[in-house]
């Protein structure tokens, strides 16, 4: 399964008591273990639960930027609005200063990363040890 399609199905997932904890164990797993983290990206990728509706979600991000000297010089923060689309799959609205056309570069980095096959075998294997 591709990690947008195993995101949008935990964020609609309507937990009982039973499976509450397991719901929870998964999407603490997809933040630190399966989405973007370093590279700029340093303190790692947010899935807010708070969209949720027609299989979209949302992603924050803080990105830390460099300047020609390879000295870093700040910070911009990004939301990533993901939302299903039926020729593309789904596509991204990505929120935030475009300072050094830093969109484009997470357009990429994003893209790649939420159409990546998610191992159904390791993920079970880390998740219900």
């Amino acid at each position: 399964m591709k990690l947008y399609k195993l995101i949008a199905q935990t964020v609609a997932w309507k937990p009982n008591a039973n499976w509450e904890h397991n719901r929870d164990k998964l999407l603490v797993y997809i933040q630190k273990s399966l989405l973007p983290s370093g590279s700029g990206i340093d303190c790692g990728t947010k899935l807010c639960e708070t969209l949720g509706k027609n299989g979209s979600f949302k992603l924050t991000l803080e990105f830390h930027h460099m300047n020609e000297n390879g000295m870093y010089d700040g910070w911009t923060q990004h939301e990533i609005i993901v939302k299903p689309d039926l020729q593309f799959e789904f596509v991204m609205d990505i929120r935030g200063k475009d300072r050094n056309q830093i969109k484009d570069y997470l357009g990429d980095i994003y893209d790649a990363c939420l159409r990546e096959e998610v191992d159904d075998e390791k993920l079970k294997k880390e998740l219900w040890k």
